[in-house]
Order: C-alpha cells, then structure tokens, then sequence
C-alpha cells in the first residue's frame, strides 16, 4: 500500500513539473493558469472561425462565427 502511495506522489510531482509548477500550486498560481488557458482557448477557437459559449443550464456550447450563430 505503501508502494502505491509513494508511486502515486511521484506522478502527481510529474504532472504538476509537466503544466509548469515546481510543486503544490497557490490560489494564485491556479488563476494565472487558468487564464493563460482561457487565453489559448480564445485563440484556438478563433483560428477555426467558433466560439465557445455557456448555455442557460451551464453546459459549454460551441457555435459558428458567422451570421447565422449556426451550432456545429
């Protein structure tokens, strides 16, 4: 059980070392990255011509950047 733990841990430190934290993330580490995400999915979105929107029950849609707003 130990053995498991202990894999676990280092995995865990190889993920965080992987998105850029050296080790347990702040709340202000955490937002800055968010944003930096939020960022590269605006670009994203905008190279293939959509957006990304939130429906009336939260659910996140992705629409046409044309007049017609026609979902894909």
């Amino acid at each position: 059980m130990q053995d498991a733990f202990f894999a676990n841990l280092i995995n865990r430190q190889r993920e965080l070392r992987a998105h850029g934290f050296d080790s347990e993330q702040t709340d202000e580490e955490l937002v800055d990255y968010a944003f930096g995400l939020d960022d590269k999915l605006a670009v994203l979105c905008e190279s293939f011509g959509v957006k990304l929107v939130q429906d009336v029950r939260g659910r996140w849609t992705v629409i046409a950047n044309d007049e017609k707003g026609e979902k894909w």
